[in-house]
């Protein structure tokens, strides 16, 4: 279904956004159990919020890029991505409705 280069190039991007976090994951609990504990400091907690911000922002736009392009393909070459934009649109007003 995903058979173009530029298809591919931007879920791979998205893919790599969305491992990259997962990869953070330990660090991000460990701070957040700090936070809870009350011995993380205010630039800690500072720091958290900028990276969380910089991993959402990084994937909000691999997200919209990539349903740019499913958009694309959708309308002019392969008619099979119709039901894939409707899911990813439905969850891109979703999220921005929040």
């Amino acid at each position: 279904m995903l058979t173009s280069a530029k298809l591919l190039k931007a879920y791979n991007k998205l893919i790599v956004t969305c491992a990259t976090f997962a990869l953070y994951a330990a660090p991000y609990t460990k701070s957040a159990n700090q936070a809870i504990s009350g011995t993380e400091t205010a630039e800690g907690q500072r720091r958290r919020w900028e990276y969380q911000l910089k991993f959402e922002k990084n994937f909000d736009h691999w997200f919209k890029v990539f349903l740019d392009c499913v958009q694309f393909y959708a309308s002019s070459e392969n008619g099979s991505l119709l039901p894939l934009v409707v899911r990813l649109s439905s969850i891109s007003r979703r999220s921005t409705s929040t």
